[in-house]
């Protein structure tokens, strides 16, 4: 089941993994390709040379888009989770991929079956990726060394929707949680490439979610990064204490 749900359910994948089992046990498996299941090959000579891994299907697919559709594609893979059309506008956009295309190539790429849309009552609409095309695409983005950058623009765009939550927590209360609970995985991404990275915004982001963490009862969790937090020097007076004041409570 575990592997199954890492190659998202991809039939070629499971087929390619399951060719796996003749010379490994399934718990070998799991740890060897956890991260890489894409890479896995097949040794069966009646899978053409396109589909002897899933890698290569997804190059064979990433070599069809236009040059602005791959660029948005590489960069979606920043997400984790799902996105909306606004922080894809607001994350992804610069000279090369100007916002006014970001729709138009958006459609594009769920048209061609590499995004996927999703809806819920009352919520915008919102997209996806599956996890071995996500994966792939931020092999890219590292190999083309603008992965700082791409999630400078991530976490500070998911940083000001929790300053501006925390600022309005009394007000609507039910939609400001119903939002952060949709980001949440983003919000994880966020605090953990900051910890290591950007030690004033992870401090920020974890003060202005301290409330969250306890209005959901995710005490631990929040015991968590609140204290790494307040390992942290934090010279602006109001962050720091957004940090004690949740980590008392």
């Amino acid at each position: 089941v575990t592997i199954c749900n890492k190659v998202d359910g991809i039939p070629l994948a499971v087929e390619l993994v399951a060719s796996r089992t003749r010379h490994m046990d399934l718990k070998m498996i799991l740890e060897r390709f956890a991260d890489r299941f894409d890479k896995v090959s097949s040794s069966d000579p009646r899978v053409s040379e396109r589909q002897q891994t899933l890698q290569a299907t997804i190059e064979w697919s990433y070599n069809l888009l236009s040059d602005s559709e791959k660029l948005l594609f590489t960069r979606l893979s920043v997400f984790s989770g799902g996105f909306d059309l606004a922080s894809a506008e607001e994350v992804c956009s610069d000279d090369q991929l100007p916002k006014e295309i970001i729709l138009e190539t958006l459609s594009a790429l769920v048209d061609r079956s590499l995004v996927y849309t999703m809806k819920a009552a009352d919520q915008p609409m919102r997209y996806n990726c599956l996890e071995t095309l996500r994966q792939f695409g931020h092999r890219l983005i590292i190999e083309r060394t603008d992965q700082d950058a791409l999630n400078k623009k991530h976490i500070h765009y998911y940083l000001s929707l929790a300053e501006e939550v925390y600022l309005e927590q009394y007000e609507e209360q039910l939609k400001w949680l119903n939002k952060l609970d949709t980001e949440e995985d983003n919000l994880m991404a966020a605090l953990e490439w900051s910890e290591d990275h950007s030690p004033e915004d992870f401090c920020r982001l974890a003060g202005s979610l301290a409330w969250y963490w306890a209005q959901k009862t995710k005490l631990v969790l929040g015991r968590q990064f609140l204290e790494e937090a307040h390992s942290f020097e934090i010279s602006e007076p109001v962050i720091r204490a957004r940090v004690l004041q949740g980590l008392g409570s």
